[in-house]
């Protein structure tokens, strides 16, 4: 292996699951993320779909949920949950 190589080499512990701090996942964070900017930019699936590698149905689906959410008036009922999102591809 050429030293090149080696430097993007990464130790075994890099592949093993992801770890849970606080109950709270890296899945759970990263899904936090693409909901924030879906809030905050725009909740245009082709601009979620390439800002984060996702594929049409989970970014569809972080727009409608952005939607949803940004066209109520004060916030979601105690009731209603979002989190039909659909898995990282």
């Amino acid at each position: 292996m050429n030293a090149e190589a080696q430097h993007w080499c990464v130790p075994a512990w890099w592949l093993r699951p992801l770890p849970v701090w606080g109950g709270v996942s890296i899945e759970r964070i990263r899904r936090d993320r693409i909901l924030h900017e879906a809030l905050t930019g725009r909740p245009d699936p082709l601009h979620l779909s390439l800002l984060f590698g996702i594929s049409e149905r989970p970014a569809s689906q972080y727009a409608r949920i952005a939607r949803d959410l940004l066209a109520e008036p004060h916030g979601p009922e105690a009731g209603t949950r979002h989190d039909d999102l659909g898995e990282r591809e």
